[in-house]
């Protein structure tokens, strides 16, 4: 497989307590794991993407401005190539090829919130590290086509995310 990069942006309110090299590891085998479980003339196919660790009031911006859903979520995933499904009732904000970088093999961009990623930590009691983790592996995987419209697709969804992230975790 030939060079994947992976560029992530840290809101610089988080910047002291997140790596990105961690990061890109996650999304890395998350990419790797998820392109596998596809069909193998797949792996070539994507060699970039994006991945900002933002704040509740730009996710809700996003939630609202490209899901017409006007709330804080965890996680967007947005590519060219799998749009999401539109919830609102204003018109939908467009985003065309131009909203992309003009680049063969971009998958697309992943925003998260780190403050949500934390509060769904505590709701579920595991480590800030773990949710972190989760929520980027599935950024990484809705960006490759994966959805979890039905129980089986969230099956194998959730194994991915878990056999990415296993040996990435101290907890």
């Amino acid at each position: 497989m030939e060079t994947i990069i992976i560029d992530v942006n840290i809101f610089e309110e988080f910047s002291n307590d997140l790596s990105e090299v961690w990061i890109e590891k996650i999304a890395l085998n998350s990419l790797r794991l998820g392109l596998l479980s596809l069909n193998s003339e797949f792996i070539l196919e994507y060699h970039s993407l994006g991945i900002t660790i933002a704040d509740d009031i730009t996710i809700q911006g996003l939630n609202n401005d490209y899901r017409g859903l006007n709330e804080i979520t965890d996680v967007l995933a947005f590519s060219e190539n799998y749009p999401g499904e539109y919830y609102g009732e204003s018109e939908k904000t467009i985003s065309t090829a131009e909203s992309f970088p003009n680049e063969t093999g971009y998958a697309g961009e992943i925003v998260l919130s780190y403050p949500q990623c934390k509060r769904q930590a505590e709701e579920n009691k595991i480590s800030i590290n773990k949710e972190l983790a989760t929520l980027v592996s599935h950024g990484v995987l809705h960006l490759i086509g994966y959805d979890h419209t039905n129980d089986n697709e969230l099956k194998i969804m959730e194994q991915i995310q878990i056999d990415s992230i296993k040996h990435l975790l101290d907890t």
